[in-house]
C-alpha cells in the first residue's frame, strides 16, 4: 500500500510540474498581428439572429447626430465637428448598436465617407490616423509621422461630410485623448463631419466630448428584448413551443444574465445543445451565479468582471475536462485582437504539458489537440475565422471579452509582463507564489533580467521576444527551464553554440530571424518537438538525434523547388508529422526510401527530384500508401532522366485513400498508374482537389466516376490532350474547372451534370472550336458564377450565355473567331466583373442594368473606326429627369487604337470611379479637362500611349482623392513629366506617388 501511496504522490508531482507552465498575460507571438474585421461580433454562424431591434437607441442617437437634409453644393460647410460617445459596459452592445447607426440608411445617405476603426488597448495616435487612411482607400501614402498623416488625411476630408466610429477605445491617457481629439477636429473640420466613440468608461467620453452632449449611456436590454435574443438562438427557427417545460426555465436563466447581450448570446448557445429539463435546472440553479456582486456598470469595473466574467464562465466550466480548462487559459498568452494559427497552439499546449495523453491508440497528441479546438469552437469561446482549400480550419480567433475571461482564469499560475517601451528596460516584479512565468518583450530596444530572482529562472516556461535586441547567450544562460522559445527580430543573425543548455525546449520558432545555420550543439536538444526555420541553408550534422521532433516548418523566400537544402537522413525522425518537403538527391541519406518509416506524415506534403527515381521498386519504398494522415500531396519531376520511367515510379507513387488534394507537375508519361484507372473506385474516393500541370506526353484523363468528391479540377499545360471524358455526371462536387495551354483540346464534354459548377476558365486554347454543343443544352451549369474565355482564337461560340443569369464575372479576351451576342447583358444583374475585349457588334446596349457592376474593362473593337463605341444608354432621361448610369462602376480599363483621338465623353458622369486605365490610345495627345469631374478617382494608369503629350490644365488639381499616377511607355508624356523641371509637372506635383 505504501508503494502504491508513494506512487500516487509522484504521479501528483509530474501532474503538478506540467500543468505549472500555462497560465499568463499578453505575450505576443506574433509581430504583426492581424487585426479580426469582426472581432467584437458574436459567433458567426448565429448571423442576425445575434441581433435585436433597438429602434429607440437608433432614434436617439440619430438625433444626437443632428441629421438635416442632405446638403447641397450651395449650402455653405460647417466650421465644426461634434464627437459623441457610447458609454456602456463590456458585453452590452455598444459595438452592435455602433454597427447598426453606421449601417442605417439615414446615415449613408447624409454623409460622404463613413469610417470604421477599431481601436482596442492598443491606443497610438498616429496608428489611428493610419487606420483611417487605409480605409479611405490611402494605402500608398508614405505616412511616417503624426502631422504627415493629419497633413494627408485633411488633404482628403477637409470640407466633406464624414462619419468616423472609433470602436472599444480604452486609454485613460488624458495626453493621448487630447491628442487625438485635436488631430481629428482640425483635419475633419468645414464639413460639419461627426465623430462616434464607443467605451467603457465615462472618462474617455467626458475628454473626448466636444459640446453640451452628454455621452450616451448604453443600458442593458429589459426583459422582453433579452428574452427575444435568447429565444432566436436557443430555440432557432421558432422552437420555442415545442419546448414548454424549457420555458419557464430560460426565463429565469435570462433573468440572471441581467440584460447583457454578449451574456445572454453566450448561455442561449450552450443551452441550444441541451434540451434536457434536468440539465437547463442545474444550469440555473448553479452556484456561479452568486459570484455577482451588487455593483453598477458606472463603478469601478468590479460589476464587470462579477457580473459578464461570471456568465462566461458557465461555458468555461461546462468544458469537459481540466486539461482543456488549463488549455483555455493558456490562450491568454497571445494579444488580444488577432488570429492564432491553430497547428501553433497545439504545438504551444504540447509543449507546456497541457494536453492529456490519447486513450486510443490510434489518436495523437495532435488529435486531441484538435479536439480540444474544437469543442472551444463549439462552446463559442475560439471563433473560427480562416479556411485552407479543403474546408480545414487553419486559424482561430478569441473575442475580446472572452480574452478577459482567459485572463481571469490563469491569475493563480502566472506572472504577467507587457510589451516594453522602445529604449525602456524592463520593470519586473515576479509573484513569489507563481510557479510558472511567461514573459514578453514586445518592439523593445533592451530588456533586462536583472529583477527576476534567481529562484525563478528555472521556473520560466515560455519567452517571447519581438524586435528589439536580444541576446540569446543570455537566455540560453538563465532560462535553462525554457519549454517555448520564439524570437523574431531581424538583427540576429546566429544561433549560438549554447542553445544545448535548453534542455527542456520543446517549441522554438526562428523563423522571423536571419539564422540560417544551425550549430552541430543544436542537435542535443532531444526533448525538440516543434522547430520553425526560415530559409535554413543546411542541417547540422546529427539532426536526426531529434527523436522527439515532431513538426519541422521550413519558410522559403522563393515557391519554386528548394534544390539548395536536402534533407539527409529526415529518415531517422519516426515521430515526424510536418515535413513542409523532402527533395530526392542521389546523395547519401537523401534517396526516397528515407520516407519510408515516417508513417505520422500529415498535412501536406511535397516530393522534388523525383526524376532521381529510377524504378518502381525504389518508389514504393516510400511507402505514400501507409500514410494516411497526408490530406494533400504534391509530386514534382523537375527535368528528364533517362534511367527513369515516370509511369512505373508514379504507380509505385501509390497515396492513402483518405487523399484529399493530389498535384503532379513534370509527370512525362503518356499514361496514369493503374491507381488512378483502374477498377478499385475507393482508392481517389476522398479527393477534393486534382492539379495536373506540365504533362507534356499525357493525351487522356482518368475516367470521373474515381472522383465522386471531386471540387477542383485543374489541367495546365497538356499539350497532347484532345478531350476531357464525356462521362461528366460523376463529378457532382464539381465547383470549380480550370483548363489552360491544352493546345490540342478541341471542345468540352456536355457540362449538363454539373449543377454545382461555379467557376469555368479556359486560357490558351488554340484549338478549342466550341465549348459545349447548343443542342446538349438542358439548363445545366445554372450556378456558374464565374466564365473566362481568354486566348482561345477558333472559339466559335458560347450556345446559350443568356441563361447564365447567376454570373459575376465575365471575362472574355482574345477569341478573333467568337460571335458573342450580349443583347441582353442586363439581365446578368449579379454581374460585378465584366471583361470583353471583343468587336463592337456585340456591344451590350443594356449594360446600364448592371447595377452591381464595379468592375468594367473594354477594347479590341475594329481598328477602322476612329471613335471608342460608348452605349447612349449610359445616360439618358426618365420623366425628363436626366439619369447616368452605371453608377456603381468603381474601375474602368480601355484598350485603345491607333486612330482614336479622344476618351468617351460618357465616362465623365461615372462619379464614383475610383481607377481609371488608358491603355494603347496612341491618337490621343491630351486628356480632356473634364477628367476633373470625376472627383472620387484615386488611381489613374496611363500605357503605351506613344503620342499622348498634355495633361488637363486644371482638371489634375480638381482630382483631391488622386493618389496615384502611372505612367509607363508613353515617351512623349513621360518627358513632359520630368520631376521639377517637366512643363507637365506643375500639375501633378501635389499628387504623393507618381510612377513614371
Amino acid at each position: 500500500m505504501a508503494r502504491k501511496i508513494k506512487t500516487i504522490i509522484l504521479s501528483l508531482e509530474v501532474a503538478y510540474e506540467e500543468f505549472s507552465g500555462i497560465r499568463a498575460t499578453r505575450v505576443d507571438l506574433m509581430s504583426r498581428p492581424t487585426q479580426l474585421e469582426e472581432t467584437r461580433s458574436m459567433a458567426s454562424f448565429l448571423g442576425d439572429q445575434a441581433i435585436v431591434r433597438r429602434e429607440n437607441d437608433i432614434s436617439v442617437l440619430t438625433s444626437m447626430l443632428k441629421l438635416t437634409d442632405k446638403p447641397t453644393s450651395t449650402d455653405k460647410p460647417v466650421d465644426d465637428s461634434e464627437v459623441i460617445s457610447i458609454v456602456g459596459m463590456g458585453g452590452v452592445g455598444k459595438t452592435t448598436l455602433a454597427r447598426l447607426l453606421y449601417n442605417s440608411q439615414a446615415v449613408a445617405s447624409y454623409f460622404d465617407n463613413r469610417i470604421w476603426v477599431h481601436v482596442s488597448e492598443k491606443f497610438e495616435v498616429n496608428r489611428i490616423l493610419n487606420d483611417i487612411l487605409q480605409s479611405l482607400g490611402k494605402t500608398h501614402v508614405e505616412t511616417t509621422s503624426k502631422e504627415s498623416s493629419v497633413s494627408r488625411l485633411r488633404e482628403i476630408i477637409h470640407w466633406r461630410r464624414c462619419f468616423l466610429v472609433l470602436d472599444d477605445v480604452w486609454t485613460d491617457s488624458e495626453e493621448k485623448l487630447y491628442e487625438l481629439k485635436s488631430c481629428l477636429l482640425y483635419a475633419m473640420s468645414g464639413g460639419g463631419s461627426k465623430i462616434l466613440i464607443t467605451t467603457r468608461s465615462h472618462r474617455v467620453a467626458a475628454m473626448m466630448r466636444t459640446s453640451h452632449v452628454c455621452p450616451y449611456v448604453l443600458q442593458p436590454l429589459p426583459e422582453d428584448l433579452s428574452w427575444e435574443l435568447f429565444e432566436k438562438i436557443a430555440f432557432r427557427h421558432g422552437s420555442a413551443g415545442k419546448y414548454p417545460e424549457l420555458v419557464d426555465s430560460g426565463r429565469r436563466i435570462v433573468k440572471k444574465c441581467g440584460g447583457l447581450p454578449l451574456a445572454i448570446t453566450k448561455i442561449a448557445i450552450a443551452m441550444y445543445f441541451q434540451k434536457d429539463q434536468s440539465e437547463w435546472s442545474r444550469i440555473e440553479e448553479s452556484e456561479i451565479w452568486n459570484f455577482r456582486s451588487a455593483g453598477h456598470p458606472n463603478g469601478n469595473g468590479s460589476w464587470y468582471k462579477n457580473g459578464v466574467l461570471s456568465v462566461l464562465l458557465l461555458s468555461y466550466y461546462n468544458l469537459p475536462s481540466p486539461w482543456l480548462k488549463k488549455c483555455f487559459a493558456c490562450c491568454s498568452i497571445f494579444p488580444k485582437d488577432t488570429l492564432i494559427e491553430k497547428e501553433k497552439l497545439k504545438q504551444i499546449w504540447m509543449a507546456l504539458g497541457l494536453i492529456s495523453s490519447p486513450n486510443e491508440k490510434n489518436l495523437t497528441l495532435e488529435d486531441i489537440g484538435s479536439s480540444y479546438i474544437n469543442i472551444l469552437l463549439q462552446s463559442s469561446l475560439l471563433q473560427d475565422t480562416r479556411e485552407d482549400d479543403n474546408y480545414n480550419i487553419t486559424h482561430c480567433g478569441m473575442h475580446n471579452i472572452v480574452h478577459d475571461l482567459s485572463l481571469n482564469v490563469s491569475h493563480n499560475f502566472s506572472s504577467v509582463f507587457d510589451g516594453l517601451e522602445s529604449n525602456s528596460t524592463a520593470d519586473m516584479s515576479i509573484n513569489d507564489d507563481a510557479e510558472a512565468v511567461h514573459l514578453s518583450f514586445n518592439n523593445s530596444a533592451t530588456w533586462t533580467i536583472c529583477k527576476i530572482p534567481d529562484r525563478r529562472l528555472n521556473n520560466l516556461r515560455t519567452f517571447c521576444v519581438v524586435g528589439g535586441c536580444v541576446d540569446l547567450e543570455d537566455v540560453f544562460t538563465n532560462f535553462t527551464g525554457l519549454r517555448v522559445l520564439i524570437v523574431e527580430d531581424q538583427a540576429v543573425k546566429n544561433l549560438p553554440k549554447t542553445v544545448d543548455r535548453l534542455k527542456h525546449l520543446r517549441y522554438l520558432d526562428i523563423s522571423r530571424t536571419r539564422i540560417r545555420f544551425l550549430p552541430r550543439s543544436f542537435t542535443k536538444l532531444y526533448n525538440l518537438q516543434t522547430l520553425r526555420v526560415f530559409d535554413l541553408v543546411m542541417l547540422p550534422e546529427g539532426f536526426g538525434k531529434l527523436i522527439n521532433l515532431r513538426h519541422f516548418y521550413i519558410q522559403q523566400y522563393r515557391r519554386s523547388p528548394p534544390q539548395n537544402l536536402l534533407l539527409p537522413r529526415i529518415g531517422h525522425l519516426p515521430n515526424l508529422q510536418t515535413l513542409p518537403f523532402f527533395s530526392v538527391s542521389q546523395e547519401k541519406g537523401c534517396q526516397i526510401e528515407e520516407l519510408e518509416y515516417l508513417d505520422n506524415l500529415g498535412g501536406k506534403l511535397t516530393i522534388y527530384g523525383l526524376e532521381n527515381v529510377n524504378s518502381y521498386e525504389s518508389a514504393l519504398k516510400a511507402n505514400l500508401s501507409r500514410k494516411f494522415r497526408v490530406q494533400s500531396l504534391e509530386l514534382y519531376w523537375e527535368g528528364p532522366n533517362e534511367n527513369s520511367n515516370d509511369k512505373d515510379v508514379l504507380e509505385g507513387l501509390k497515396p492513402h485513400s483518405n487523399l484529399r488534394s493530389l498535384k503532379f507537375v513534370g509527370f512525362q508519361g503518356s499514361r496514369f498508374p493503374q491507381w488512378m484507372v483502374g477498377q478499385n473506385l475507393l482508392s481517389l474516393h476522398n479527393l477534393v482537389q486534382l492539379q495536373l500541370e506540365h504533362l507534356d506526353e499525357l493525351e487522356e484523363l482518368p475516367p470521373t466516376k474515381r472522383f465522386p468528391n471531386l471540387e477542383k479540377l485543374r489541367l495546365h499545360w497538356l499539350p497532347k490532350l484532345e478531350s476531357v471524358p464525356e462521362d461528366t455526371s460523376n463529378l457532382t462536387c464539381l465547383r470549380r474547372l480550370e483548363i489552360s495551354c491544352c493546345h490540342s483540346l478541341t471542345c468540352l464534354p456536355n457540362l449538363n451534370s454539373l449543377t454545382t459548377l461555379q467557376a469555368l476558365e479556359m486560357i490558351g486554347c488554340p484549338n478549342l472550336t466550341h465549348l459545349w454543343e447548343d443542342s446538349t443544352w438542358q439548363d445545366g451549369i445554372l450556378s456558374l458564377e464565374n466564365l473566362c474565355i481568354s486566348n482561345c482564337p477558333n472559339l466559335e461560340a458560347i450556345p446559350a450565355i443568356q441563361k447564365l443569369q447567376s454570373l459575376r464575372k465575365l471575362q472574355i479576351e482574345s477569341c478573333e473567331s467568337l460571335n458573342l451576342s450580349l443583347k441582353n447583358v442586363g439581365k446578368f444583374l449579379p454581374l460585378e466583373f465584366l471583361d470583353i475585349y471583343s468587336d463592337p457588334a456585340t456591344w451590350p446596349q443594356d449594360i446600364y442594368e448592371l447595377t452591381s457592376l464595379t468592375t468594367l474593362h473594354l477594347g479590341g473593337f475594329s481598328e477602322n473606326i476612329d471613335y471608342f463605341p460608348w452605349p447612349d444608354t449610359f445616360s439618358g432621361s426618365v420623366d425628363g429627369i436626366k439619369k447616368h448610369y452605371c453608377a456603381s462602376l468603381r474601375s474602368l480599363q480601355l484598350y485603345g487604337w491607333p486612330m482614336i483621338k479622344s476618351l468617351p465623353e460618357q465616362m465623365q458622369y461615372l462619379s464614383k470611379l475610383t481607377n481609371l486605365t488608358i491603355i494603347r490610345f496612341d491618337g490621343l495627345e491630351a486628356l480632356p479637362e473634364w477628367l476633373g469631374k470625376l472627383q472620387s478617382l484615386q488611381t489613374l494608369e496611363l500605357f503605351a500611349c506613344k503620342n499622348l503629350k498634355y495633361l488637363p490644365s486644371t482638371a489634375m488639381e480638381c482630382l483631391a482623392d488622386l493618389h496615384t499616377l502611372r505612367i509607363n511607355r508613353c515617351p512623349l508624356l513621360k518627358e513632359r513629366c520630368t520631376r521639377g523641371t517637366g512643363e507637365e509637372w506643375p500639375k501633378i506635383a501635389h499628387i504623393p506617388n507618381i510612377y513614371l
